[in-house]
């Protein structure tokens, strides 16, 4: 009975979908908790936060998962953490929460080692902190805990407090991988599309990205879509591609978002349809997508599925324009040079858009800014220079 108990207590913590207990089962743990077994007092505890055959009831289940943290059971503790963590039945207390991942990982839990290092990787601020994190993780993912050695893959993908190394995260995304980890599959598909840290092996990685995909992540999704657009590891298909952007939007994607739109405005893979390409433009131009604000401009400007209206134009483009989208950038300089109802003539912003789009390295915007340069006073130039430099600053991933 106890090492049933040890395992069901370890599973209960770990698991998101409810088991089936009966009311046969939750008597037997009750009466076990009752006599003062951790294991059963720790199963209780889990029950009543899961609410899996008994009423949800966070009280309940920090009395239980106290009893037996006291007694210095392990996954009770991992559980008190779990509580303080996200506020469930006490006030959040991410001190709290360590202090009880703490006391567990001490004794060799690998989901309190994981959660102690993600606690630790969220407040990174520090060498100090960063080290911690990365210590945990490497305890948790050498035991076997997948998000642990998802968490590995990624520092040595990014090289984040290590030498960066392909070929490490590869291993690690792997291992978690193979355990079913949604996202390590989604990133050892990316790097075998790529032959990063792996052998290049479009197939392979065609498979990987459809498996996931096919379990609803999201991102793999959105890559399949891709796969199937540009045929890569697979024969195009612009009819796949539309249905795997649509999963991925549907999810609120927003580059799926702006895939979907762009394949409803032009009848690629789906019939043409304006108003499906409107809707889809503005749900991801609305979060922010410049690639759909850039979309909501040319549609406004030639009354594509819209009225025509100049200003709604002139209000996407500068938005986009602003993230640093090339082609507004460059409709707003020469609205700024050419003037407009709706856009007083400005040369000094048409040159200094010109010259923004163009330190992002378009040819056709720095030819356009010579052109502007000879409208300028001497003192104009040097003024639009300055705002160029400014934006650029502002804007560093855009900077050359």
């Amino acid at each position: 009975m106890k090492t049933r108990s040890l395992l069901l207590a370890g599973i209960l913590l770990c698991s998101s979908p409810a088991l089936a207990f009966n009311a046969e089962d939750i008597q037997s743990f009750t009466s076990s908790a009752r006599q003062g077994s951790a294991p059963a007092q720790t199963i209780l505890g889990a029950l009543y936060l899961k609410g899996d055959g008994v009423p949800k009831d966070y009280a309940r289940a920090l009395q239980w998962f106290r009893k037996a943290a006291d007694q210095g059971f392990a996954p009770a503790q991992a559980g008190l953490g779990d509580m303080y963590r996200s506020g469930n039945g006490v006030p959040q207390d991410n001190a709290e929460a360590e202090k009880w991942y703490r006391m567990a990982a001490s004794q060799g839990n690998a989901g309190a080692q994981e959660q102690l290092a993600t606690l630790y990787h969220a407040s990174e601020s520090t060498k100090q902190g960063r080290s911690e994190a990365q210590a945990w993780y490497r305890k948790a993912a050498e035991q076997g805990n997948a998000g642990a050695q998802t968490a590995m893959g990624d520092i040595y993908l990014l090289g984040n407090g290590v030498a960066q190394d392909y070929v490490l995260a590869a291993q690690w995304y792997g291992e978690a991988a193979k355990q079913g980890n949604l996202a390590a599959q989604d990133r050892i598909g990316a790097m075998t599309l790529q032959g990063q840290g792996v052998k290049k092996d479009p197939k392979a990685g065609f498979e990987w990205t459809k498996s996931t995909a096919e379990q609803g992540h999201a991102g793999a999704q959105l890559r399949l879509g891709h796969l199937y657009l540009d045929g890569q590891g697979v024969a195009q298909s612009y009819e796949l591609a539309a249905k795997w952007f649509r999963q991925a939007a549907d999810q609120g994607l927003v580059p799926a978002q702006d895939e979907l739109a762009v394949m409803y405005l032009y009848g690629q893979g789906v019939p043409k349809n304006l108003a499906e390409a409107l809707a889809w433009a503005e749900k991801a131009a609305d979060r922010g997508s410049a690639n759909s604000q850039e979309i909501l401009a040319m549609m406004y400007l030639h009354g594509q599925g819209v009225a025509t209206d100049a200003a709604q134009a002139l209000t996407w483009t500068r938005k986009a324009a602003e993230q640093g989208n090339i082609a507004a950038q460059r409709r707003l300089a020469g609205l700024y040079s050419r003037g407009a109802a709706e856009l007083p003539q400005d040369v000094v912003q048409a040159y200094v858009w010109f010259g923004i789009a163009a330190a992002q390295g378009s040819h056709p915007a720095a030819a356009e800014k010579n052109q502007v340069l000879t409208r300028l006073e001497s003192r104009d130039i040097a003024s639009a220079e300055a705002q160029i430099v400014e934006w650029l600053k502002n804007h560093p991933d855009l900077a050359p």
